[in-house]
């Protein structure tokens, strides 16, 4: 741990190193010793992070399920005082404001799923709701189009990936 402290202290990161271009062999051979280095030490550092995400996530749920576990003992209580409230005078908030914060019931917001599209069209149609018919290219069925040696059709662009220079270290 005492590693990841380190490296979360600015100050101990250490002179920046510079590079130059090989011109023989040992040369070449120090670079990849550099490249090895540097590979090792993120590996640990993303050892570090995963541990510390992981335990925090860990915490993060234990808390949620303390919440969860309070909220449900305070719902039937808030429920019952606005039941009580809204009897004497329906008008009354459907929340309780205490000291920290207030709890209370929302009505739900409303949403419309579509079973059948052709019906739901054809009945928006004859009650005169607005429709919006939406049509678009499949950049997936395009690729594979042209994969399979055809043109690229008209108003589409192939981009060719670049060729990137690797390396690879020994683990």
């Amino acid at each position: 741990m005492s590693d990841f402290l380190t490296l979360l202290d600015k100050d101990a990161v250490g002179d920046e190193v510079t590079f130059n271009a090989p011109t023989d062999l040992i040369q070449a051979e120090r670079l990849m010793a550099h490249i090895k280095e540097s590979t090792d030490t993120k590996k640990r550092i993303e050892q570090i992070v995963k541990f510390v995400n992981d335990r925090a996530q860990y915490l993060l749920e234990k808390e949620d399920q303390k919440i969860a576990k309070a909220t449900g003992f305070l719902q039937p209580f808030v429920k019952g005082i606005v039941a009580a409230n809204l009897k004497s005078n329906p008008k009354a908030k459907k929340s309780i404001d205490f000291m920290l914060g207030s709890a209370g019931f929302r009505a739900g917001s409303t949403s419309i799923k579509i079973l059948d599209e052709e019906k739901a069209l054809e009945s928006c149609h004859t009650l005169g709701i607005e429709t919006i018919v939406k049509e678009s290219v499949s950049k997936k069925k395009v690729k594979g189009y042209i994969d399979e040696g055809h043109e690229a059709p008209m108003g589409t662009e192939v981009d060719e990936g670049e060729e990137t220079f690797t390396v690879k270290v020994v683990e």
